[in-house]
């Protein structure tokens, strides 16, 4: 739904050339594999910087629960690198199921294209 949105206004004419050029761009990068992934990756890095912003935006927090709030998230964090997030677990258990891992894996990685 969201690329065929930018599929349409990049598109119908009836939008800047430069905004035509970005829902083109835009629309491209999400029907990349590693894009996606990498967004869903990100899903998860939000969902736990939030819960540790909300802590920390109490008016009554103290050093104590601050110190252990940021020691949860950095352990919530590291633990992605052995097992994937929430996020990204569902993102990626049907492209398991699908053999699209191996396109997932062999895409170039989103930190490093330069589209």
């Amino acid at each position: 739904m969201i690329i065929a949105h930018f599929d349409d206004t990049a598109a119908n004419g009836r939008e800047s050339a430069d905004m035509q050029g970005c829902a083109t761009n835009i629309a491209k990068k999400l029907e990349n594999l590693s894009i996606v992934g990498f967004l869903h990756l990100m899903l998860d890095f939000i969902e736990v910087l939030s819960k540790d912003s909300l802590l920390l935006q109490h008016n009554d927090v103290t050093l104590v629960a601050a110190k252990d709030g940021l020691e949860v998230a950095w352990l919530e964090l590291k633990a992605m690198v052995a097992r994937p997030a929430h996020k990204l677990s569902e993102f990626l258990t049907p492209l398991e199921t699908t053999n699209c891992t191996r396109m997932l894996n062999s895409e170039a990685s989103p930190m490093t294209s330069r589209d």
